[in-house]
């Protein structure tokens, strides 16, 4: 039986609490409107022209609009349908739906007769206000407005028309609290935002947040006009100085298209500070694509964010982790954020539980910004949230530490031989495969399946988005080959479709299930009836098995590839089984990575088989081509490597070569190290290529050789931020086989653990961390160099400086980072090789092997109480575990809420005091602090390796008790004559 008190981690992420920072979504448009100053909304119609309307005089309308509202008989909780086509317009509209206490409903992108029903059912009256409607209740007579108390917290203040990806047309309640949490979360800072750019239509919920005066401008560009002249946005965000914008992936798309037939436009973007990504899945090579197309305009490498939301749960995760070029350029779903403030996440099953970290499973929420339900729509109600309140997205994903990964709809799941595949999985494959850029896969249900596939292959269709005349000859062929490579099927059905004939919404999101009913041919039906047409041995026991397990008739083509005719990898094991059995060869589908034919069969049965091989050049002429304006000069005649000193510098022997990412950094060298350090600069290999690959080692080896020219001889430190340093570690080797020494290894703000691949490096090592940094090995351990020192056995420090993520050689931190490498390259000098340090252990190794128990099951603390826990810790492994001066082995523990959210993530600390052999136990005795906040909690024990890992992340699950935190205990006050007594001796003494 397993211990009740360890359990894994589940999948549940909270954010932190949250207040309201108004009593009312109208409060906070009167705070907006005292505070606006000059500012005001500008709008960019269709035509380019530019209509600016100041916040407060969009109030003065506001007023004179409820008390036309009011003259006709318009109060609190009627309805207002939003129809008129300019921009400003419609904003002053929202400001008196919230003023006179009405429910707005936007509809510009959709007929009114498309909505009037369903809201005539649900209001008591109904105004709909188009252009000529507003210019009517603006200019009538009428009395001042008497504005109604405010009406906040549960009041229905919007209803979205939503249709997402399903075309089902549905309204969206959104109460005065949710709409106030979504959009006036905090009260605004002193600086920093300067402005907001969108393009998303009024529709849409993103589009109502537009009319908010939260900052001194909001910036309108019209839909239309973005999706015609996608540059306009880049003219906006210039011309407006806005410090922030909003965008999709569809629209990246668009603008990236747009950029490469300009390339004489130029733009200055410093000015932007935050680019959010949603509405619809992120797609992370798009992403990479806009931010190498528009950094060299000045774009932060960190502006752009992804976030996660809906427009019935409001923005929910993301926000705070940006992505970086080169950060994981592979088409799998992004890992975006944990919760925002006031949310959270978790992960459920099947049957509704939740699941363990790192599982993928359906995506549920809750929090402050949820809709109040469907409108007029119990079922669809019933089927949206679940018993115990929690909001059902429709999408699925997982946690991973807490940090969420979307990886699909799970409506959008394609199942073949009962295995789930995601849409989005395919397509990322089938796009790196075949090189092309827009594929969609589309689940088929039964009766599509049969219609447009005639049950053959499996049930999900590809639709490859290009004209007729741009398409690859023997396209059907290609994809089905990949498909089959990748994934062991081919789908029902492939079909071709012109950009202008994907369904998509108002926002530019693809309604995917509605590719399903497109018209295009199914090129799969004329290259199945091709491979059939042929005439096929059928006289041997082999072909006999092939055809039976396939169900073919009596012609087929020996050639044809086993998921061609429709085989499945439950089919393949059918065959193999039957080979097997007959012949006694053990089948594998991996011995056949390109074809599965009947020919390949029978050759891999007479002991036969195929390889193949591929290549890759031009590396050295591109990264040429990208550091051709960098700082400094080409160290050697036609060379990769920079030289950013003017010269060999009297007294310094030292030569340093840095890996850095962009012009930035290198620029920071040069400005703050170049005069005092012979300094050298290499770009790392962000934006073409990923670490581990050929393409990484074919570098390092340009790289190596070119400083075994530049410095033969004399002291030579190699240092690098971030990816840079992932690209030394490929060069240090090299060098060392070369016979070339190297002094010190200068690592900064990189994962230390997937750079040292679980091997010591044999060179000095220094390590810079920024304080704010998730790689920053203080914000998840104690004594972190305790076990990084086995990872550099001849000298290791640890120096931790300011800043955040990708800071290092950002411009306001260059001159400390500059500093800090002098620094530790004169601190180098002293540093000690280490001795009797044991080698480190990777995490599959059963080094992690652990049993930990205490006689404590259950334990009552009073807030901020410390206790002595008794534990005993049992080495499982067949390693033995050194003490931890040398192997950084501590118990530690952590503080949960009952839902494993993290209160307190590193509190008790118990170093290993001596060697513990393979399967011995040892009692150690751990001093805990209980958290402040009362209530019950759990407490979770683990081994750390510190700086590195806690054994629960390799192998499995930590100990967990559960605890209930008791109110600290109040001071009795003191009876009358004592206080009395009290007061006359403080008296008498002054």
């Amino acid at each position: 039986m397993s211990d009740p008190c360890s359990t894994a981690r589940l999948s549940l992420s909270c954010g932190v609490p949250r207040e309201p920072a108004y009593a009312s979504l109208a409060a906070a448009l009167r705070a907006g409107f005292a505070r606006a100053g000059g500012g005001g909304f500008v709008s960019i119609g269709p035509d380019g022209q530019q209509i600016r309307l100041a916040w407060q005089e969009s109030a003065d309308r506001a007023l004179r609009l409820v008390a036309g509202l009011q003259a006709r008989g318009f109060g609190p909780g009627d309805a207002l349908l939003l129809q008129s086509g300019a921009a400003a317009d419609l904003v002053t509209a929202v400001h008196a739906g919230i003023l006179g206490g009405y429910c707005i409903i936007p509809c510009t992108t959709r007929p009114a007769s498309a909505l009037q029903p369903l809201c005539a059912a649900q209001f008591r009256r109904l105004c709909v206000i188009d252009a000529p409607e507003l210019a009517r209740l603006l200019t009538s007579p009428a009395p001042a407005a008497d504005l109604p108390e405010d009406q906040g917290g549960a009041a229905l203040r919007f209803a979205i028309p939503t249709s997402g990806t399903t075309g089902t047309a549905r309204l969206v309640g959104l109460s005065d609290a949710a709409a106030l949490a979504r959009w006036w979360p905090v009260l605004p800072g002193p600086g920093g935002a300067t402005g907001f750019l969108s393009w998303t239509a009024f529709d849409h919920v993103m589009g109502m947040g537009m009319a908010m005066p939260d900052l001194p401008l909001k910036l309108h560009l019209d839909t239309r006009r973005f999706i015609s002249q996608p540059l306009t946005w880049l003219d906006a965000l210039q011309q407006s100085g806005a410090s922030h914008a909003t965008m999709t992936s569809f629209g990246l798309s668009l603008l990236v298209k747009a950029l490469a037939g300009s390339p004489e436009r130029v733009w200055d973007l410093r000015q932007v500070q935050r680019i959010g990504i949603g509405a619809e899945s992120v797609s992370r090579p798009m992403v990479e694509a806009a931010l190498r197309a528009l950094m060299p305009f000045g774009l932060r490498e960190d502006a752009m964010i992804a976030g996660y939301g809906m427009t019935e749960c409001g923005p929910v995760a993301g926000g705070g982790t940006p992505f970086l070029p080169g950060a994981g350029g592979d088409d799998s779903p992004p890992e975006l954020d944990r919760p925002t403030a006031g949310h959270a996440l978790r992960i459920t099953g099947a049957a509704g539980e939740v699941l363990a970290e790192g599982e993928t499973g359906a995506i549920e929420v809750r929090g402050p910004t949820m809709t109040s339900g469907y409108i007029g729509d119990p079922e669809a109600n019933a089927a949206l949230f679940t018993a115990d309140g929690w909001l059902r997205t429709g999408d699925l994903g997982l946690l991973r530490d807490g940090r969420l990964t979307v990886t699909g709809r799970a409506k959008e799941l394609i199942i073949v031989d009962a295995k789930k595949y995601t849409c989005q999985e395919i397509e990322a494959c089938l796009r790196a495969a075949t090189g092309l850029s827009e594929i969609y896969a589309v689940p088929l249900t039964p009766a599509q399946h049969q219609e447009q596939g005639g049950g053959l292959g499996a049930a999900c269709a590809l639709f490859v988005v290009c004209a007729k005349h741009e398409a690859p000859p023997d396209l059907a062929r290609q994809l089905a080959a990949a498909m089959a490579a990748e994934f062991r099927f081919t789908p029902g059905r492939i079909s071709q479709i012109a950009p202008g004939d994907l369904p998509r919404t108002g926002l530019g999101k693809l309604r995917r299930l509605a590719l399903a009913e497109s018209d295009s041919p199914n090129l799969m039906l004329a290259l199945r009836a091709g491979r059939a047409a042929a005439d096929g041995a059928d006289t041997d026991q082999l072909s006999r098995i092939w055809r039976e397990v396939l169900e073919l008739g009596p012609g087929f083509d020996p050639e044809a590839d086993f998921f061609l005719l429709g085989g499945t990898s439950l089919k393949a094991l059918q065959l193999s089984a039957a080979v097997e059995r007959i012949w006694g060869c053990q089948l594998n589908l991996q011995d056949f990575p390109d074809r599965f034919s009947l020919s390949d069969l029978g050759a891999r049965i007479r002991g036969s088989d195929r390889a193949g091989e591929g290549g890759d050049e031009g590396l050295a002429a591109r990264l040429r081509q990208l550091m051709a304006d960098w700082p400094g000069r080409a160290a050697l005649p036609d060379g990769l490597i920079r030289q950013l000193s003017p010269g060999d510098l009297p007294g310094r022997p030292e030569r340093l070569f840095w890996c850095t990412q962009d012009a930035t950094g290198a620029g920071m060298l040069r400005k703050y190290l170049a005069r005092r350090l012979n300094s050298y600069v290499l770009r790392s290999g962000v934006y073409l290529f990923h670490y581990d690959s050929p393409q990484a080692r074919a570098a390092a080896r340009l790289y190596a050789d070119e400083i075994l020219r530049l410095a033969p001889e004399g002291p030579l430190i190699l240092g690098g931020d971030c990816q840079g340093a992932m690209l030394i570690r490929e060069i240090l080797p090299l060098l060392r086989a070369a016979g070339r020494a190297v002094d010190l290894f200068i690592v900064a703000d990189a994962h230390f653990q997937r750079l040292a691949r679980d091997q010591a490096f044999d060179v000095p090592l220094v390590l810079l961390a920024l304080a704010g940094s998730r790689f920053n090995p203080r914000r998840w351990f104690r004594d972190p160099e305790a076990g990084l020192r086995k990872y550099a056995p001849r000298g290791f420090m640890l120096r931790i400086l300011p800043g955040t993520y990708a800071q290092t050689l950002a411009a306001d931190h260059g001159a400390r980072t500059a500093d800090a490498i002098l620094d530790a390259i004169g601190q180098a000098r002293a540093l000690q090789p280490a001795v009797d340090l044991p080698a480190p252990a990777p995490p599959a190794s059963s080094f992690y092997q652990r049993r930990l128990r205490s006689r404590i099951r259950r334990l009552s603390l009073v807030a901020g109480q410390e206790y002595i826990l008794p534990v005993s810790v049992r080495n499982r492994s067949e390693l033995p575990w050194p003490a931890h001066a040398q192997s950084g082995l501590a118990l530690g523990n952590h503080w949960l809420s009952p839902e494993g959210e993290i209160l307190i993530w590193s509190d008790g600390h118990c170093p290993l005091p001596r060697l513990l052999a393979p399967h011995q136990s040892m009692g150690l005795r751990l001093m805990i602090r209980a958290p402040e906040r009362p209530g019950p909690a759990l407490l979770e024990l683990d081994l750390a390796e510190e700086g590195l890992r806690w054994f629960a992340e390799v192998s499995g699950k930590a100990l967990q008790i559960p605890v209930t935190i008791l109110p600290r205990p109040q001071k009795a006050a003191l009876p009358w004559y004592r206080r009395l007594l009290r007061r006359r001796r403080a008296v008498r003494g002054s």
